[in-house]
């Protein structure tokens, strides 16, 4: 989405006309500038995950639609941080319902965009599976909301799989990663770990659950995962 700017400017020019009587002719004329530039701060709503760095982009138009590449552009993450740039990484760290704000500015006209940004607290298993030939990891999403793992990553032992671009996994899904993509070797009993986007990893629950499917034919224990939050000191 994008909006214009509602500022409206004039302009105003002079010519000094001298004269026999020695007197000055004052002409002047004043005209209205229409809104020149638009703000994208891309879609109207996301959805992300507390504890993640997560990407904002940003795009500035001209009256034509073109885009401006030269113009100034500040976020407001609505949770006490800003951010400046035309892309820009930051992290919700409590759940909850935010606005982010992204005004630009070039010249002598600005304009603004929003986005609704719902961060949610993941509630994911990661578990492996399969033998030394073939293996896979999976990861299943227990919650309610759609959960984004756009280069997150998978570590085994000094090796890790980068999640692509737009990797979603729905409410109550499971993502599969086969080995034959992945290159890691997961069989049943390994171990694997998840980490966001910066390296950190997705620290398990102190009492994580134990998980067991019959779904898949082979299957380790699983705990459920989740960011470590900071606590609030009262």
């Amino acid at each position: 989405t994008f909006e214009g700017s509602t500022n409206s400017s004039s302009v105003s020019s002079t010519t000094n006309t001298p004269s026999n009587s020695n007197s000055t002719a004052l002409n002047t004329s004043i005209f209205p500038i229409d809104p020149q530039i638009f703000a994208d701060a891309g879609t109207a709503s996301r959805t992300v995950v507390a504890g993640a760095p997560v990407t904002f982009s940003g795009t500035v138009f001209g009256l034509k639609k073109e885009p401006i590449g030269n113009a100034r552009m500040v976020w407001s993450f609505g949770d006490g941080g800003s951010g400046e740039g035309m892309t820009v990484l930051h992290t919700y760290y409590y759940p909850g319902e935010y606005t982010a704000v992204l005004d630009v500015a070039s010249g002598y006209y600005s304009a603004s965009d929003r986005v609704r940004v719902t961060v949610v607290k993941p509630e994911l298993i990661l578990r492996t599976g399969g033998d030394v030939a073939r293996s896979f990891v999976a990861i299943e999403n227990l919650g309610s909301d759609e959960i984004d793992l756009s280069l997150w990553l998978v570590g085994v032992g000094n090796s890790a799989f980068v999640l692509p671009k737009n990797t979603l996994v729905g409410a109550r899904k499971t993502l599969m990663l086969p080995s034959e993509v992945t290159k890691l070797s997961t069989p049943d009993g390994s171990s694997a770990e998840l980490r966001y986007s910066n390296g950190t990893p997705v620290t398990p629950l102190k009492n994580a659950r134990i998980v067991l499917k019959e779904t898949f034919a082979q299957t380790d224990v699983s705990v459920v995962m989740q960011p470590t939050l900071p606590t609030v000191s009262t």
